[in-house]
């Protein structure tokens, strides 16, 4: 399905776009610099990621304990971003990382280290009670989707020839993405992709009408410290996962038995054909992600751990 060309010119080449950006920084540096100064009105102060993205800014400017949040290697975006990740380590009572990757990084810095994984709500994210499916295959649609931002975009690329094989060989199938901006850059895949506007009130919705949730990532070190939030959305309304193998996605396969891991190419057509032909599986490994993200990874079970880490840090 063809989407809009709308919204695909770079900022740098649309002069509007580039005053539009330049405002709009303007007014976060100012918006931070009010934020950083009225922060010590309170007894601690919670720091998430970077104060501003990509360089150091007023950290000194907060005099009071801080908590600081990461799920993400924010410290590979550059010199700068690197120096930024390391004052704001170096600065905290405490430091929250979202998985080991992370912790391990930030321990140069801070002796005060907390792996908590990035939780989960299951009172909003929880599973829809579907209809009990026969072992074999039916004549519903077999719904495989994606949601995300845009600049994950290129993860599928490597993986597009054999995710259109199958959809080829499997016409009831059919690939949806939810995003900011339809998917122009996955020419091999573009005829193919039913595409939905990013909602946050209908994202829920749209995982819980999925049979396989994907999430393919890179091998590489940014991929080691992402917390695989997309994965846990998935498991969390009981969707098995198609996922990269790598960092938090590769601990969440080895813990349970929530979906495949494919590596090569043709994993990928394989594990979806798999799927495909047995509905019992799918539901069978989504019913394990429901129970690991109650378990391990919920706001129930990780709100208490953080409570306790602020309370430590005053």
């Amino acid at each position: 399905m063809a989407g809009s060309s709308e919204g695909t010119k770079r900022i740098r080449y649309d002069p509007l776009l580039v005053l539009k950006a330049l405002l709009y920084e303007s007014e976060n540096i100012m918006t931070r610099l009010h934020n950083s100064i009225e922060c010590n009105k309170y007894d601690i102060v919670w720091l998430s990621r970077q104060l501003i993205i990509g360089y150091p800014s007023f950290e000194s400017l907060i005099k009071k304990p801080i908590v600081y949040d990461i799920d993400d290697a924010i410290f590979l975006s550059g010199k700068l971003a690197n120096l930024q990740f390391k004052i704001s380590a170096q600065r905290a009572s405490a430091v929250i990382a979202g998985n080991d990757f992370l912790a391990e990084e930030a321990s140069k810095y801070c002796k005060n280290i907390y792996i908590i994984p990035t939780a989960v709500d299951i009172h909003r994210w929880k599973p829809l009670i579907k209809q009990k499916l026969d072992a074999t295959v039916n004549s519903d649609a077999f719904k495989i989707g994606w949601s995300g931002t845009s600049t994950s975009y290129k993860y599928f690329i490597p993986f597009e020839q054999s995710i259109k094989k199958f959809l080829i060989d499997f016409p009831s199938a059919k690939l949806i993405f939810m995003a900011d901006k339809f998917p122009h850059e996955l020419k091999i895949l573009n005829p193919y992709i039913q595409f939905l506007k990013w909602n946050a009130d209908n994202e829920v919705e749209f995982i819980q009408s999925l049979d396989v949730g994907l999430m393919p990532i890179a091998h590489d070190k940014w991929s080691e410290g992402k917390c695989a939030y997309k994965s846990l959305l998935y498991s969390a309304c009981g969707i098995p996962v198609v996922i990269t193998p790598t960092g938090v996605n590769k601990k969440l396969l080895s813990t349970a038995d929530i979906g495949f891991g494919p590596v090569l190419p043709d994993d990928w057509y394989e594990v979806l054909q798999v799927l495909f032909l047995d509905r019992l599986l799918g539901k069978r490994l989504g019913g394990n992600g429901i129970e690991l993200v109650k378990k391990d990874y919920s706001i129930d079970v990780c709100a208490p751990k953080i409570i306790e880490i602020l309370k430590q840090s005053i």
